[in-house]
C-alpha cells in the first residue's frame, strides 16, 4: 500500500502534514481501519509524487494510484462507458 510505503520512506509526520491530517489519522488509514476516500487517495498520490524525489519505486506507485483514482472518478461520473456486450471476435 502506498501510504505505508510513504510513511516508512518519508516519515509519518511529513506524510500527515502533506495530507493535512494528524499522525494518528495516518495510523488509522495505514491500519485500514478507516478507508481513504478518492480525494484522499488523489492527494496522497500527488503529495508522494512531490516529496519522493530519489525514490523511483515510490514515485511509480504514486503515479499508478493517481491513474487508478482518475479512472475511478471518470467511471463514476460517466465519462468512461462500459461495453454493452462481449468484445468482438478476432476469428473469421
Amino acid at each position: 500500500m502506498l501510504l505505508s510505503q510513504a510513511v516508512a520512506t518519508l516519515g509519518a509526520a511529513a506524510v500527515a502534514q502533506a495530507l493535512g491530517v494528524t499522525p494518528e489519522a495516518i495510523d488509522r488509514l495505514a491500519g485500514e481501519t478507516e478507508p481513504m476516500s478518492p480525494s484522499q487517495q488523489w492527494l496522497l498520490a500527488l503529495a508522494v509524487l512531490a516529496m519522493s524525489e530519489g525514490h523511483a519505486a515510490l514515485r511509480r506507485r504514486a503515479a499508478a494510484l493517481l491513474s487508478q483514482v482518475a479512472a475511478a472518478i471518470d467511471f463514476t461520473s460517466g465519462v468512461t462507458a462500459t461495453h454493452g456486450g462481449p468484445p468482438p471476435s478476432n476469428r473469421w
